[in-house]
């Protein structure tokens, strides 16, 4: 992941620390080069050019050109500065303020949602919860019996009632939840094609109906500039509070996880590094 990204910032740093002091074209050229290696990336040109303008800000403050070394201060600036696109130190992970707390998991068919949704499960169970996976992706036939499987992998409750409709499944598992003291409950949904309508309307339905404190978007980090698109339209209809992204470990470029803090405004909760459960 990022390849492209540290082979374009590994240079740039390299070059400012061989330098003494550093002139207004020196960062330009430097930035210049961020520029390249961001874009090679596939991260989003909108998001590049804001990362580009603050960052040019940031360096080219008189605090910064004057230190005793401003090649290690401009470093520092590019290291901040990309952090903080990333969602910032404090970005990652979901804290349970009350009982229950509702999470929600929403993506396209493909990726990965209903592992993730397992993973989260053993992640709050090591945390002392008690969760809850409730099976309301009915498009995908195998998924009931996936989630079941990945419930008694994770050691954690499953609400196995085949339910009559989306409204069924949700009240039943609350009160599921309730009777077993449960504290965390967490729900799949059916993945989308694409901008499919009709399951927009009905995520939105879901939405309505589960009240969720979370919902986060499960994207394939391989899957490029589409993210921000795809994310933008569930975010309309099921407002997002972050975003999971799988195959971390893969070697896609990374353009999407660089985009989406920046263009969503929301922070990138945890990310999937490998298939088994506690790959989290």
């Amino acid at each position: 992941m990022f390849e492209s990204v540290k082979k374009a910032f590994g240079g740039v740093f390299d070059g400012l620390r061989r330098k003494g002091l550093l002139s207004q074209g020196d960062i330009d050229a430097a930035l210049a080069e961020v520029k390249l290696g961001l874009l090679g990336a596939d991260v989003d040109y909108r998001v590049v050019k804001s990362f580009i303008a603050r960052t040019r800000e940031a360096c080219l403050d008189e605090k910064v050109l004057k230190s005793i070394t401003p090649g290690d201060q401009v470093v520092k600036v590019l290291y901040e500065q990309l952090t903080q696109a990333l969602g910032g130190q404090g970005g990652k992970g979901i804290a349970i303020t009350h009982i229950p707390y509702r999470v929600m998991l929403v993506g396209l068919q493909g990726s990965g949602k209903t592992t993730t949704l397992g993973k989260l499960a053993l992640l709050f169970k090591k945390e002392g919860h008690y969760p809850l996976l409730i099976p309301g992706d009915y498009g995908r036939p195998a998924a009931y019996q996936q989630l079941q499987k990945l419930a008694s992998d994770a050691g954690v409750e499953f609400y196995g009632e085949h339910a009559g409709s989306l409204a069924d499944l949700v009240h039943g598992a609350d009160r599921f939840a309730r009777e077993k003291s449960l504290d965390v409950q967490l729900l799949d949904t059916q993945g989308r094609h694409d901008f499919d309508t009709e399951l927009m309307d009905e995520l939105q339905t879901v939405t309505a109906l589960y009240h969720p404190d979370e919902t986060l978007i499960v994207l394939d980090s391989m899957i490029g500039s589409k993210a921000i698109p795809l994310s933008q339209s569930f975010n309309k209809v099921a407002p997002l509070t972050g975003a999971i992204f799988t195959k971390f470990d893969s070697p896609a470029q990374g353009g999407a996880v660089l985009s989406f803090k920046e263009s969503i405004g929301k922070p990138i909760r945890y990310v999937g590094v490998g298939e088994h459960l506690q790959d989290l």
